[in-house]
């Protein structure tokens, strides 16, 4: 009877560890990129939570090795810039959540766009520097394309980052 009862402890003992162990290798939910379910280009009026995100993050915290708060580099896992790299994402509109709450809009652009955007936007491809980094930026072509307050420090996308371990 005592055995029993010991291997029973011990099976729930395995058990529960092995739950807590797929409940932190599976992205947490806080910092998130989406893109949208019928990827239109945004508008500047575009409400935030009006949107209609895709099932799935494009990028996850569980995608990103480190965020520079300084410069807004983001450096992701290979598996992460192989995904992107099989997506067609320059013109795309993305999403930045943090625990499934939009926090700001922005768009992948690409070095051959000839339009601009106000918004905060990722080149895609990027450009040739560091491996497997991306950088948040101001407008395209240019900072002075940007219209409105620089969300990229909002300190909700802060602390999510902060407490995942990937601020620099």
């Amino acid at each position: 009877m005592l055995k029993s009862l010991l291997l029973t402890l011990t099976l729930l003992g395995l058990l529960a560890g092995c739950r807590a162990t797929a409940e932190n290798t599976r992205p947490d939910g806080k910092l998130a990129f989406y893109l949208l379910t019928d990827n239109t280009f945004l508008s500047s009026t575009a409400n935030l939570s009006q949107l209609e995100l895709a099932p799935e993050p494009l990028l996850s915290l569980a995608d990103i090795v480190s965020y520079t708060a300084a410069t807004h580099e983001i450096s992701l896992t290979p598996a992460a810039v192989e995904r992107l790299e099989q997506s067609n994402l320059p013109g795309l509109p993305f999403v930045v959540t943090v625990e499934q709450r939009p926090i700001y809009a922005g768009e992948f652009m690409a070095l051959t766009f000839s339009r601009s955007s106000e918004r905060v936007v990722i080149l895609w491809p990027p450009l040739a520097g560091v491996a497997n980094t991306i950088q948040l930026q101001l407008g395209y072509p240019g900072p002075d394309f940007f219209r409105g307050d620089d969300p990229r420090a909002d300190a909700r996308v802060i602390e999510a980052l902060s407490q995942a371990g990937k601020l620099k």
